[in-house]
């Protein structure tokens, strides 16, 4: 007899959880720079691998400074370049960005280009 709907989507399931355990990786990446498209909007850039899904993970702003965590993920196995990818970050603010601060993940200044 044929596989049921609900075998098809567990085998699917099952592979993509192998697949992001053992082949995908995930990392940190720090925020190389950001520049500012309004008082409420910044743009940090990270850089990460050709093939690689980047995305914010934490913002948190206070009176003084914003601090910006990224992370990528890489879906391929194998060899890479040494070359990275710049991929663009958009970071909407809750207040305006005034003369605070931005900051990475672990707290050193980024630099405004």
């Amino acid at each position: 007899m044929g596989a049921t709907i609900a075998q098809v989507v567990g085998l699917v399931a099952l592979v993509a959880v192998a697949w992001l355990v053992l082949v995908a990786k995930n990392y940190s990446t720090p925020i190389s720079s950001y520049r500012v498209v309004d008082d409420r909007t910044i743009v940090v850039q990270v850089t990460g691998g050709h093939l690689s899904w980047c995305r914010l993970t934490s913002t948190v702003e206070t009176a003084a400074d914003i601090r910006v965590s990224a992370e990528c993920l890489d879906w391929l196995p194998g060899p890479g370049t040494a070359l990275g990818v710049f991929y663009e970050l958009t970071v909407r603010l809750s207040q305006p960005l005034n003369n605070r601060v931005v900051k990475d993940g672990v707290g050193v200044p980024v630099a405004l280009r």
